[in-house]
Parts: C-alpha cells; structure tokens; sequence
C-alpha cells in the first residue's frame, strides 16, 4: 500500500508543471502567418502615463511614520492616500505623480522618503475583428501593441490585409479611425504603425485588396499585397530580396491590359545597383514578376551597342556571336558587343558579381587607344559588365593630337587630361593656353603655362580639374619666348636685320 502511494506521488509531481502552467494561463507564442514576430512586454518606465485600474506602491518613511500602501487608480482617476485623502493620478506619468506627492505628504509628515513605483498595470478590453483565425474580445494590459492583439486572435489569415488595418478609437466621445500599414512595421520598423493601444480599440482586418505574385529567385516568392504607390522595389524587398543565384537580366513582369498579357522586361541592374528612377516601375493589381537564375552567362549591359549575354566556352573552335572563350578579357567582352557608345564612360566600367560592385576598371587606354596592357581578371559565371553614361568630362581644343571630350576621374589634373589627348603638336605653344571655367555660374578664365607644367614639371601648374572644364592650346607664332625669372617674361617677334625693333 505504501509503495502504491509512493508511486502516485512521483506521478502527481511529474503532472504537476504541466498544471501550473496551464493555471498561469501559459501559452505557445502565436505568429502572425507570412510575418513571424515574437510578443515582447515593453519594460514600464516613470514615462508610463498612469490610467484607471493601475495598482501602485506607495512608501513613507519618517521617524514618526514607516508604513506602505497598496493604491489602485478610481474610475474618476484618484487615489485614496489614508489620513491624507484623494489625489487625481490619471493622466500622470509615474515620475509627475511622485513629483506631485514629494511636495504633498511632507505637508502631513515632516522629514520623510516617499517612493512610487508601479505594481501592475492596468487591464482594458479590445475588439478584434475581420480576417483573423479567432475574432473576438480581449484582455489586454496597458502598453500592449497592436501585433500582440492580433498574436491574441490567432494571426491574420492567408487572405487578409497587413496594410489596411484599422483601430476605431472613442475618446472624450469622439470617434477616430487609425490606418495602419503593419507592413512597415515588420520590414521597415516603423513604430508608429504598431500603436499602443487603447481602452475599447475596436480592431478591424480587412481582406486583401490588391496583391501581386513575385516568382522565381526571391528569398520568399509569394502573393503580396499592394498599396497605392508601390513599385518594383519595393515588392522585392517585401519578398526578402533577390537570392545570390539571381540574374540580374532576364527578369520580367506580366501584366493583364485591357484584357490582353502584356510582357516588360526588368532591368534590374539599374533598379538595384544604378538606382534609376525608371527602371523602378509602378506596380499594379494582378503583376507577376519572375527574378530568373542566372545561367553559365556573363553578361555586358549599359553603353554598348549590342548589350546581352554570352556563353563560356572552354573548347577550341570558331565562336559564335553568343559566345566567349573562358579567360576572355572584359575589352574583349565589350567589343563582341559592338564596342563602346559615344556617350559611354570608359573610365568606370563595373564588375558586378553576386549583385555587388566588385571592382570598377578604368580601361580608356585599352578600349580608345588601343593600348595591350589589360588587369587580368578571371571572369566567372554570372559576371555582369555593365558600362555607365559618362558622368564628368572636359573639352580639350586647339594643339593637341586628339582634340575633343574626355572623360575624368576624382584627382585628374591638367597635365593627365593633355596625355589622354595624345599630348601636344608639333605647333603647340607653351604659353597663351587658356582653361575656361564656370563657377558660380560665372566664366572664369585661367592662363595656363605649359613650360612650367611640361618642361619644369612645376607641381603648382598642374591645375585639378573639374566637370565641364574646356583646355584650349593656341597654335605657337614667329615668336620667341622668355620666361622664368627675368623681370618681364613673355615673348618677341623675329624680325629681319633692316627692320627697326620695336619695345
């Protein structure tokens, strides 16, 4: 008999966790489906703004008085203090009221410690209704969130809207109505569309309105709601953004126009990487976008005249127009696209890999002069050369070898923008070069001194250069030059032995 109850002891303590959990109301966390948010309690600081039903502690210590009480607001917004009486607390943070008591009670009590602090908060019903797997009436705690009240009732459902959520609120008898876009909460982290909320709040989800479907190499593809206003980009970071196995090219969106499927083509190099306002297209009811998987391809995009991809081949043989040699060069690359456009950068031409700009190459001398000397770099699949519009030039006239427009580079200087021009003719004259500048959009005019910058190689005539700068070097005439440090530098026409010299 003994042992019997022995053994039913041990069993009602193994059971006995179990109980107590399910007495303390201890539940498995819920989620919200598609968004997954774990309910923390925010910590109550003296900020906390006190309401009808908080409990507080209050403490006086004296010499003639140590006692505590135990207070709990009134629904007019007091509370009751023994031997001192009432005192309205509603709408008080924690830390005013204890201010306001510090200056009270020593009216009652000489030379006293008051302490406040807050017990447990108050308790409040919520509605929450529409698109969610229980509906219903909740008990809730002050500083309880909007998402733990949906947590409460199940989560939103499959078909319901995160981003037309409304709270109807009364207050001093009037009502208003939240709109609310969880959306941002969850992925943007904007807490102002997680509110507090409030006694009463009536909580409405209402179905999904428009949505559209991202496929392919996405973190997580899926049907997603939209709101007015939303583009391409964003739908792709609502999806998690683009997985490493994305191809940048490729991708398209399908949309139902007057009842017929129309079909664009995603540049997702200028909307990710470039950040162009065009190729961050307008979203609309019933899209579908296909991020595709990048193939064994590298691709060349932007200012070239043939833009696509090619294919790795690592067999001997003829190639064809879609097809590159493994170890190819990326000049190599940009001329089986037709070469360079006029308005194309050479001096900034992206290497993007993974959907990250891994090197930028300045390969002017090879691409517009020809030059051999190429950075060996190993291109793998999936690459993707992208030339730029170029964005900062100058103009270079007169007595140079190749006059016309060039692009430059943070830190290029007079004397580099002369060598990509080929350098000077035969018939440059070192002095009487002019650079022209607007500044404050007014023309500035600066003499150059080409024998100071060529011959002495003078550090200070080196002049850094700016975007829309023009060099002009004048043709040299019958003259010679004097310069350096004599008193009047500057040139003097030859004349024959019978002509009389001029000053």
């Amino acid at each position: 008999m003994r042992a019997r109850f022995l053994i039913f002891f041990i069993l009602f303590l193994l059971a006995f966790p179990v109980f107590t959990a399910n007495a303390q109301g201890l539940k498995p966390s819920s989620t919200i489906s598609s968004f997954q948010v774990d309910t923390l309690e925010e910590p109550i600081t003296d900020e906390y703004i006190l309401g009808p039903g908080d409990k507080l502690l209050l403490s006086i210590k004296g010499k003639v008085i140590n006692v505590s009480y135990e207070l709990v607001i009134t629904a007019d917004g007091n509370i009751i203090i023994p031997e001192i009486g009432s005192v309205y607390s509603s709408g008080l943070s924690i830390k005013s009221l204890r201010k306001k008591l510090e200056t009270l009670i020593p009216k009652y009590y000489k030379n006293v410690q008051i302490s406040l602090s807050l017990l447990a908060p108050r308790t409040f019903k919520v509605f929450v209704t529409g698109a969610v797997a229980s509906p219903g009436t909740f008990i809730i705690k002050a500083l309880t969130r909007l998402q733990e009240a949906i947590n409460l009732a199940g989560g939103i459902l499959p078909n319901g809207s995160y981003r037309h959520i409304q709270i109807t609120r009364i207050k001093d008898n009037k009502k208003r109505i939240l709109n609310i876009d969880l959306y941002k909460f969850y992925k943007k982290g904007d807490i102002s569309q997680n509110p507090y909320l409030e006694a009463g709040d009536v909580i409405y989800v209402p179905v999904m309105r428009e949505s559209v479907k991202v496929l392919g190499e996405v973190r997580n593809p899926g049907e997603y709601e939209i709101v007015e206003g939303d583009r391409l980009k964003d739908i792709i970071e609502m999806a998690g953004g683009l997985t490493p196995r994305a191809s940048l090219v490729g991708g398209t969106l399908e949309r139902i126009r007057e009842n017929r499927k129309e079909v664009i083509e995603l540049n997702l190099y200028d909307l990710l990487i470039s950040g162009e306002d065009k190729a961050n297209i307008k979203l609309a009811k019933g899209d579908t976008i296909t991020i595709p998987v990048k193939v064994d391809r590298i691709y060349v995009l932007g200012q070239v005249r043939n833009p696509g991809s090619f294919t790795i081949v690592t067999q001997e043989g003829v190639l064809e127009e879609s097809q590159i040699r493994e170890g190819a060069k990326v000049s190599e690359l940009i001329r089986r696209a037709g070469g360079i456009l006029p308005q194309a950068s050479t001096r900034k031409i992206q290497l993007i890999r993974e959907n990250k700009i891994i090197k930028e190459l300045d390969l002017y001398k090879v691409l517009v002069r020809g030059e051999k000397e190429e950075e060996e770099i190993k291109l793998l699949a999936g690459d993707v050369i992208y030339v730029p519009v170029m964005r900062e030039s100058v103009k270079v006239l007169g007595e140079v070898r190749n006059p016309g427009e060039y692009e430059i580079v943070e830190g290029d200087r007079l004397k580099d923008i002369i060598e990509m021009a080929g350098g000077l003719t035969p018939r440059a004259s070192l002095v009487g070069g002019t650079l022209e500048r607007i500044r404050e959009n007014r023309k500035e005019v600066i003499e150059l001194n080409l024998y100071e910058l060529l011959i002495a190689n003078r550090e200070d005539a080196n002049i850094k250069l700016t975007k829309g700068d023009t060099i002009t070097i004048p043709v040299k005439v019958d003259r010679i030059y004097v310069l350096g440090q004599v008193k009047n530098p500057g040139s003097f026409t030859i004349v024959s032995d019978k002509e009389q010299l001029q000053p």
